[in-house]
């Protein structure tokens, strides 16, 4: 199972991460996760999960879920990613803000 995660980075990237299976039933669309980015450790939120992947690239696993109660309910993703493709900001600012 992979996740596409969002930080709160000025990048337009979403980056697709490997869920380990001890998280699988916990990781849902809106969730606050920690995963790798360079050589840090960083919150961002799941975009979307899917079971297969087209990167071809080495993909990295999440860490852990950040709060379990921090969770980004369902309209207002759809709304934070509308508000992204409309006003052409980064998913992660838009996250962010």
């Amino acid at each position: 199972m992979f996740a596409d995660i969002s930080f709160p980075i000025s990048s337009f990237k979403i980056f697709t991460y490997l869920v380990p299976k001890q998280l699988e039933g916990l990781i849902t669309r809106g969730i606050c996760v920690n995963a790798p980015i360079g050589n840090n450790i960083k919150t961002g939120f799941v975009i979307s999960i899917s079971k297969t992947s087209n990167y071809l690239g080495k993909t990295k696993c999440i860490n852990s879920i950040h709060n379990p109660k921090i969770k980004i309910p369902e309209e207002l993703m759809q709304t934070i990613i509308w508000t992204s493709q409309y006003y052409l900001s980064p998913l992660g600012k838009v996250l962010k803000t």
